[in-house]
């Protein structure tokens, strides 16, 4: 008898985007995201023979990372042939490939083993102590969600993708201010533009320059950029058409819109501006000159969710008696807790604020969290749901990610001829990296969805 379910939900995301389009002086465009990125530290992770193994182990003209799991069985299985494929084709090139699990306390050394034989590939397969491979994640600018849900919803899905995807869209982040009375206000955390905006531009260090009225906030100024008063020309909204794929001057404010792809550009620019990530928030600049950048929004953090619900008047009432302390949920327990870590390294679903003195029994329990179901867990009995947005990396001889490719369905001769560029260029070739056109956007998009079930004995 099943006891309990468990859903892991692995989200892999990617924050810097493409920042131009452009050739690299000889017509010949790159087909895969181009990446920005410093090089990657040195890491050292377990192999499949259980031997360390370090992620600049090997100096190549090109490297090539990608992030599976074993009990992944669709997804994970044809990117791996993918790249099989794409290693025949580059034999006599230079090349080193590498697969990092996203999985590390299911993924052992002999179940990387088991998955390789089953493959038959040999490149290494590593994974390690839960801490390092993340760190690994975080090089990358790799997020993993892995959450425990028995009758809870997925914590790990914006509002965009829980409505493509025809999920339970009363769960979202909250926030519980617990006054020095005892009574306590529970606020949802419902993210519209201007947070997207915000927190995209606080985290990139980008400056914004705006007004606040009765009709919402207006841009007026990006990254230095202001529009000038006579106001011949200014920054305009623009919102992701998915019907007919193009981006659209938005009617509406920022402060009226949900969390969403969205674009700012001068409103007589005439440059053609990528397409985003699908079912992702993202924020796209296009600047005076033309240039562009795009960003992810960052995952949710207690500084955000506060920030969201504007709830600084309502604790700015502390005296030197008390002061307000921060409590977090424990999904898997079902409880609060204290916690010390700074807000921005918080990224539990839902957070209270309440005076210093106030014990976590006293808080309430989150209303989307409350059940009359058991929510003691049994892991030896488990049904495994799978939701991921897969990435692989072509990394240059500096160990600097420099393509992506996105989704598992990439063409192999494409990803063939972008690691042929990336390691021309370790030879001394002229091959600036380019942008990529609009057409292998829309191709190299792909999200996962994969549903699996296995009854451990």
């Amino acid at each position: 008898m099943r006891l309990i379910a468990l859903t892991t939900v692995l989200l892999l995301c990617i924050t810097s985007i493409p920042t131009s389009i452009a050739d690299g002086g000889d017509g010949i465009h790159y087909n895969g995201l181009n990446l920005n990125r410093e090089p990657i530290d040195s890491h050292v992770l377990i192999d499949q023979n259980g031997n360390p193994y370090s992620t600049t182990h090997t100096i190549a003209d090109a490297t090539i990372v990608a992030f599976i799991f074993t009990r992944c069985d669709d997804v994970c299985p044809t990117i791996t042939q993918n790249l099989k494929a794409v290693q025949n084709q580059v034999e006599d090139l230079d090349v080193q490939f590498m697969s990092i699990t996203v999985d590390p306390d299911y993924d052992t050394p002999e179940r990387l083993k088991e998955y390789m034989d089953k493959h038959d590939v040999t490149w290494p397969h590593l994974t390690g102590e839960y801490n390092d491979v993340s760190d690994v994640w975080t090089e990358f600018y790799v997020q993993v969600c892995q959450e425990y849900i028995d009758s809870r919803n997925n914590i790990c899905f914006d509002e965009m993708q829980r409505s493509k995807l025809g999920m339970d869209m009363n769960h979202s982040d909250s926030v519980i201010i617990t006054m020095p009375d005892g009574n306590s206000t529970e606020y949802d955390v419902n993210v519209n533009t201007w947070h997207q905006l915000y927190f995209t531009a606080f985290h990139n260090n980008w400056t914004l320059n705006y007004t606040n009225s009765e009709y919402g906030h207006m841009i007026t100024g990006i990254n230095g950029e202001n529009s000038p008063e006579d106001w011949s020309w200014w920054w305009e909204l623009k919102v992701w058409n998915d019907e007919n794929s193009t981006w659209d001057s938005s009617m509406d404010g920022l402060d009226m819109l949900n969390s969403q792809p969205i674009a700012f550009a001068p409103n007589n620019s005439e440059i053609i501006i990528p397409a985003p990530m699908a079912n992702h928030s993202s924020v796209t600049i296009v600047n005076v000159s033309g240039n562009i950048e795009t960003e992810m929004m960052p995952q949710n953090n207690a500084w955000f969710n506060t920030f969201v619900v504007d709830m600084h008047e309502q604790i700015d009432n502390q005296n030197e008696s008390w002061y307000w302390e921060l409590h977090t949920w424990n999904n898997t327990e079902g409880h609060w807790e204290d916690t010390d870590n700074d807000m921005t390294n918080i990224s539990s679903m839902h957070i209270a604020w309440a005076p210093n003195s106030t014990m976590n029994h006293m808080i309430p329990t989150p209303e989307n969290m409350q059940s009359d179901d058991d929510h003691s867990h049994n892991h030896d009995h488990s049904e495994y749901n799978t939701l991921h947005t897969t990435l692989t990396f072509i990394l240059d001889r500096d160990f600097a990610p420099k393509i992506s490719f996105s989704g598992y369905d990439w063409d192999i001769d494409l990803f063939v001829e972008d690691v042929e560029r990336t390691a021309s260029n370790a030879d001394g070739h002229n091959h600036s990296i380019p942008g990529f056109t609009f057409a292998i956007i829309s191709a190299s998009i792909g999200l996962a969805i994969i549903a699996t079930s296995r009854e451990d004995l």
